[in-house]
């Protein structure tokens, strides 16, 4: 299985076995955390669960934009969010 990844993905086999899921854990670990203290210094509740967040429908407007606000000041780039 693991071989015929590598003969489909050429274009990423050099990345099989890189150790880069752990630098993309680590940044989504740096996005939510900014999250959530934002959340915090604004007495808004949110949950993390896994990659995504639940809060009150009331809050769904300002948690799309601070996901991306935070994300942007990580990455320099603005994120699709659906």
């Amino acid at each position: 299985m693991l071989f015929a990844s590598q003969v489909l993905y050429r274009l990423i086999e050099g990345a099989f076995f890189a150790q880069r899921g752990l630098s993309f854990m680590f940044l989504e670990s740096k996005i939510t955390e900014a999250i959530l203290m934002q959340s915090i210094k604004n007495d808004i509740p949110v949950l993390p669960i896994h990659d995504s967040f639940i809060t009150t429908q009331k809050n769904e407007p300002w948690l799309k934009d601070t996901m991306k606000a935070e994300y942007q000041k990580l990455l320099s780039f603005e994120p699709l969010i659906h």
